[in-house]
C-alpha cells in the first residue's frame, strides 16, 4: 500500500498481482468493519434516544400516576360501603362518575393509565422503532451488503434479520409471525460473487 508506480511496476506482474489482491481484501474487511462500526454506534445512538424518551416519559407519568390516585381515592370514597353517604347505591353510583367526568372522562382517563403502563419495567423497546425509522433503509441495506454469520449455535438474531428483510418491503407497522427459529448452518454471505450479478 505504501509503494509508489515506479516501484510497483520493478514488481513481477504475478506478484503485482497478488499483491494488488491483497490490497483489495484488506480495503474490504476495513470497510466491512467501519460499516458494521457505524452501525453498531448508530444503533448505539438510537437506543439512548429511546432511553432518554423514557426518561422523560416517566416524569410526565409521575404526574398523571399522582392525577390517577387522587381520582381513584375520590371514587372509592362515594363507593364505600362503610360511609354513610353510600346508603343509597344509585347516588353513590352518580357521585362516583361525576367524580370521573370531573378529572376528564372515562375516556381520557382509561388512555392514561395505558400511557402509564405502557412503559412498565423500563421497556423503552417500542420507543427505539420511532428514533430508527429515518434509518431504515439504510439498516436493511447494510445488512444486504455485509454478510452475517452466527458466532454461535443460536441463530435467533440472523433469523430475526433474515425475517425482518424478507418482510422490508412492507409498510405496515406489524409483519407476519417470524417462523420456528431453528439451527441452520451458518449464513450466506451476502457479497457478491466474482461473475455472478
Amino acid at each position: 500500500m505504501a509503494a509508489d508506480a515506479d516501484m510497483m511496476r520493478k514488481v513481477a506482474s504475478l506478484k503485482r498481482i497478488a499483491l494488488l489482491a491483497c490490497m483489495v481484501h484488506v480495503a474490504r474487511t476495513r470497510a466491512r468493519d467501519d460499516l458494521a462500526e457505524m452501525f453498531c454506534k448508530r444503533m448505539a445512538s438510537v437506543t439512548k434516544l429511546a432511553k432518554a424518551e423514557l426518561a422523560e416519559l416517566r416524569e410526565r407519568e409521575a404526574e398523571i400516576s399522582e392525577r390517577l390516585i387522587i381520582s381513584y381515592r375520590s371514587v372509592l370514597g362515594c363507593l364505600d360501603p362503610r360511609s354513610s353517604e353510600t346508603a343509597d347505591a344509585a347516588a353513590a353510583l352518580r357521585r362516583a362518575r361525576r367524580v370521573v367526568e370531573d378529572a376528564g372522562g372515562f375516556d381520557a382517563q382509561l388512555a392514561e393509565i395505558e400511557a402509564v403502563s405502557a412503559h412498565h419495567a423500563n421497556n423503552y423497546m417500542p420507543l427505539v422503532e420511532k428514533h430508527r425509522r429515518r434509518d431504515r433503509a439504510t439498516m436493511f441495506a447494510f445488512t444486504s451488503v455485509v454478510g452475517l454469520e452466527a458466532t454461535s449455535a443460536d441463530r435467533s438474531v440472523l433469523d430475526a434479520v433474515e425475517h425482518a428483510v424478507a418482510h422490508a418491503h412492507l409498510t405496515r407497522s406489524m409483519v407476519p409471525t417470524a417462523p420456528e427459529l431453528s439451527l441452520r448452518g451458518p449464513a450466506r454471505t451476502a457479497w457478491p460473487v466474482p461473475g455472478k450479478p
